[in-house]
């Protein structure tokens, strides 16, 4: 099990008829998960099926024009995901690793998410 969080802040935007607004909030993310793999020497391959869920809802977002003021509650969604990655040592020091992700069955997925980083170790 891992537990994700952050920071994500407010947002104001303001156009000629229309504004939305949205409050800031830290998330607060629990990610359990399956994977299974194969890996050799230098080069490993993995892909894994788990279950995001929201611990704390989204920010409170409102939606104005010049008529009306609507106020939308943030909510909390439960999603699955797909992953898909490979990592590569380059030498003792250093690895590159590559991953996709998608989710779905929630109300906020991502469509695709792709991940790739260079890591030292010293």
């Amino acid at each position: 099990m891992e537990f994700i969080s952050g920071y994500v802040g407010a947002m104001d935007l303001k156009g000629d008829i229309a504004s939305l607004k949205r409050s800031s909030y830290i998330p607060l993310v629990a990610k359990t998960a399956f994977f299974i793999g194969s890996q050799n020497q230098n080069l490993n391959f993995r892909t894994g099926l788990g279950l995001y869920a929201d611990l704390i809802k989204t920010g409170d977002q409102i939606l104005e024009d010049q008529a009306s003021q609507r106020r939308y509650e943030g909510k909390k969604d439960q999603r699955m995901f797909i992953n898909l990655g490979s990592d590569y040592k380059l030498n003792d020091k250093t690895r590159f690793s590559f991953e996709f992700e998608k989710t779905f069955f929630g109300d906020l997925n991502v469509d695709w998410s792709v991940n790739a980083n260079l890591r030292y170790s010293f």
